[in-house]
């Protein structure tokens, strides 16, 4: 039997076992207070005596998608499988909720019943739909029994059982990233299945044996960032097959020229060097020629991410700058003027770092105070100035979460009264587009409660991903003044990330699947410009000046004249 006939009769089964008439009818007061009875019940874990209730008001709405999401979860946590999964099958009859996770749930109770035909159209479908997280098929234990079923290893994108050589391997592995991106983008275009973008997949495959094992990862790279989105590249992580390394410096490219701004052990007497060249090529010869590999949604990704990739060897050696990964020769001139050449060997891979405070001895401004912490507020009396730094769209692991941290700055605006209302996002690089909501409120609310207020909002290279959803948000019901660089993505962008293991190399990918209008169809905007556009220079942060804050505060002085 087709999947497509499977899912039909299931469908009509779980519309026959759903009256398409209400058999009780509960008036719409009486409705709501069982509703919130049944909440309760559930949130008390007490799911026997709410799933009761929740049938019971389906039977009387049959068409709300949200009461049988309920019962699934009841069903769920009383261990009741196959009860679960009508109550999904009735989810995406009414198309509430995620598609994948219904078709991937009615999957897996097929899969712990040992129907494994059944369980694979399901699996299917979920992929269609485009699951986001293929690996997590081939860590699921439902399928356990079945893990050399050649079936099963397609759908879970797994290597073939057969031995593969390297040639074999990489082209296996290239023909996956095609398939992937041709089932996962979220690209309105479609530019993954072009015929330009598929010409270069096969011409990649044709070079694999004349390409080292990481000159290919990097023109898989190559081929992820002509997709044009800043959320699908490879991760620079090495593998069995695949070396990645690190020098032990932190470079940011200023106003003036590429500075060490960080180093690990002996290299940390480096910071505030100028770097004038990394092996053969000059900074900004470099950085012309990474930006083929940077994955971005604009060109200010680049400034954002173009110096992270130029302190990878292997880059380096593909960019033609050096010849050996183990060390690389950088020439370096101190604050003083006087110029050095030294050799740094590479390292292991560590995560992406923020700008952070450029000397541990001296007192950072208020910028690089805290850059680690999710958010944070202060007072600034002096000017009746409230300060807050927004830099990650997540929940602290410990403390406050986003929401509570709302209510205080809320109920600060409220207790301060400030004139002024200052939001950081420099180091915001995203997180959980969900999240940022309750941070939008107190900002509408310092708006309204005396139309002479004024919001800033600091922006820069590293504004990106829910971050820049965020300002989107802000922007579209505040009236804020924007100040620093650009963000480093677009009001409308693809987005949200994926698991891709590339099969053979273990290589990881993200590769994003939805595209997100935050703002109008025809808001082409690459960025979100600054209305007052600031630069930040080698020597501003290396004397601990921050020009951004700087040039609000002398508004807020004219505007006190």
């Amino acid at each position: 039997m087709s999947s497509i006939l499977m899912f039909s009769v299931a469908l009509m089964i779980a519309i026959q076992e759903s009256p398409s008439q209400p058999q009780q009818e509960i008036s719409g007061v009486e409705y709501f207070y069982q509703l919130r009875q049944a909440d309760q019940r559930f949130a008390n874990r007490k799911y026997a005596d709410a799933l009761e209730i929740y049938q019971r008001l389906a039977k009387s709405d049959p068409q709300n998608g949200k009461l049988f999401e309920k019962i699934f979860q009841c069903h769920t946590n009383l261990g009741n499988r196959d009860a679960a999964a009508q109550a999904t099958l009735q989810m995406v009859r009414l198309g509430h909720g995620s598609r994948v996770r219904s078709y991937y749930r009615i999957a897996r109770n097929h899969a712990l019943k040992g129907e494994f035909e059944q369980a694979y159209q399901w699996v299917d479908k979920s992929l269609t739909a485009r699951m986001s997280k293929r690996s997590a098929i081939q860590r699921d234990f439902a399928f356990k029994s079945v893990r050399d079923n050649p079936r099963y290893i397609k759908l879970a994108g797994l290597l073939p059982k057969k031995k593969l050589t390297r040639d074999q391997g990489w082209r296996y592995d290239i023909e996956f990233f095609a398939s992937e991106v041709a089932r996962l983008s979220g690209d309105p275009d479609r530019y993954g299945v072009s015929e330009e973008f598929l010409k270069q997949i096969k011409a990649l495959g044709h070079r694999v044996p004349n390409l080292s094992n990481e000159h290919i990862a990097l023109e898989i790279q190559k081929l992820a960032t002509s997709l044009g989105n800043g959320h699908t590249n490879v991760y620079p992580l090495p593998t069995k097959h695949v070396r990645f390394t690190m020098l032990p410096i932190q470079l940011y490219l200023f106003s003036d020229g590429m500075f060490v701004v960080g180093g690990k052990g002996p290299a940390a007497d480096l910071v505030g060097h100028k770097v004038l060249s990394i092996g053969s090529k000059a900074p900004s010869t470099l950085m012309k020629e990474v930006k083929s590999i940077v994955h971005r949604d604009n060109e200010f990704g680049v400034l954002w991410l173009g110096p992270q990739f130029l302190s990878i060897p292997e880059v380096l050696e593909y960019l033609g700058a050096i010849k050996s990964t183990d060390q690389v020769s950088l020439k370096l001139q101190d604050r003083q003027g006087k110029t050095k050449t030294i050799v740094l060997k590479s390292g292991p891979m560590r995560r992406p770092e923020k700008l952070d405070r450029a000397s541990s001895k001296d007192k950072a401004p208020l910028y690089l105070q805290d850059v680690s912490n999710n958010y944070w507020l202060r007072k600034l009396p002096a000017s009746n100035t409230i300060y807050v730094q927004f830099n990650q769209v997540r929940d602290k692991q410990s403390g406050k979460s986003i929401k509570a941290f709302a209510e205080t700055l809320r109920q600060t605006i409220v207790d301060s009264k400030p004139q002024n209302l200052i939001v950081d996002l420099r180091h915001n690089n995203g997180g959980l587009i969900r999240k940022y909501q309750p941070l939008v409120r107190p900002l509408v609310l310092f708006e309204m409660l005396d139309k002479k207020n004024r919001l800033y909002i600091i922006t820069g290279r590293g504004t990106f991903s829910a971050a820049q959803n965020y300002l989107n948000a802000v922007e579209s019901v505040t009236d804020p003044i924007i100040v620093g660089e650009p963000s480093s993505s677009r009001p409308n962008s693809v987005g949200m990330e994926s698991e891709v293991i590339l099969p053979w190399s273990g290589l990881r990918m993200c590769i994003a699947y939805r595209f997100i209008q935050d703002s109008m169809p025809d808001d082409w905007r690459p960025w979100i410009s600054p209305h007052v556009p600031i630069k930040l220079s080698s020597t501003d942060y290396f004397s601990n000046r921050d020009p951004a804050m700087d040039a609000i505060k002398k508004i807020i002085r004219k505007s006190g004249e």
